[in-house]
């Protein structure tokens, strides 16, 4: 179970079980493990920091900054949203 459905096809299952641990499966276990997992918790912490282009951006509470798996994967959880044209 990821915390995003974009983040398996960024990087792959691998490259997330390297840096978080053990991709989660609630078939395996129950959803309060799942995300008390390490991922999860890194994930809440990466969503939870809006880049500094998005600020005072107008469109930012529609966008909510965009995805972060995608900056994440490109760069950097500090940049905005590689798909972002403002």
């Amino acid at each position: 179970m990821y915390p995003c459905e974009v983040m398996p096809f960024l990087q792959g299952k691998s490259a997330w079980e390297r840096r978080f641990g053990a991709v989660p499966n609630v078939l395996d276990g129950s959803l309060e493990a799942a995300l008390n997992s390490p991922l999860f918790a890194a994930w809440r912490r990466l969503t939870g920091t809006q880049p500094p282009e998005c600020w005072d951006c107008r469109y930012r509470l529609y966008c909510d900054t965009g995805c972060r798996a995608l900056a994440i994967a490109h760069s950097s959880r500090l940049n905005k949203d590689a798909a972002c044209r403002l």
